[in-house]
């Protein structure tokens, strides 16, 4: 796939950015990169990361590692993350905002790590192949025009979670 805005983008075996003491990107496409490699790394450290169009973080093909410490990672109702071609993404979140939906094909994988305090606003339904929630929460967007959010795991793991859930009950008479 070829993407015609990026904000950050990294290319190669090893590829690496780490952006520590605050600061903001905002793209009107995708904002973080990463193709084309093995143990590729972005870290960023009190942050806000936004984008306008398109996903906040995209790969195809690579596997890396993406850190957020006490960041904001605002994605809207776009994908937070989508991992294809064959990816194998990780995604950490400590103490931070992520908002957005998470996408991975059949081809790929996926680890989310959301720990002390982060919150991920799931804002379209997401496949994630791993998702651990320590000490933080998953909560899902109200429906729009009645359409819920779906989240698929292969495996979840939580510790002092929080999942908030959005339900009806008018089919039951509630």
């Amino acid at each position: 796939m070829v993407v015609a805005a990026v904000a950050v983008a990294l290319q190669g075996n090893g590829a690496s950015v780490s952006a520590t003491g605050g600061g903001s990107i905002s793209s009107a496409g995708v904002a973080l990169q990463f193709s084309n490699g093995a143990n590729q790394s972005a870290t960023f450290d009190n942050f806000t990361i936004q984008n306008q169009s398109g996903d906040l973080i995209f790969a195809d093909p690579a596997s890396g590692t993406v850190n957020f410490n006490n960041t904001v990672a605002n994605a809207g109702t776009n994908n937070l993350l989508d991992a294809t071609g064959g990816s194998a993404m990780t995604l950490n979140a400590n103490a931070s905002m992520l908002t957005g939906a998470i996408q991975t094909d059949a081809a790929s994988t996926s680890q989310v790590s959301l720990t002390n305090g982060a919150t991920w606003n799931l804002t379209g339904s997401s496949t994630v192949s791993n998702l651990s929630v320590a000490n933080s929460s998953v909560v899902f967007a109200p429906p729009v025009g009645g359409a819920f959010k779906t989240l698929t795991t292969g495996s979840w793991t939580g510790t002092a979670a929080n999942l908030t859930l959005n339900a009806s009950l008018a089919a039951t008479g509630a």
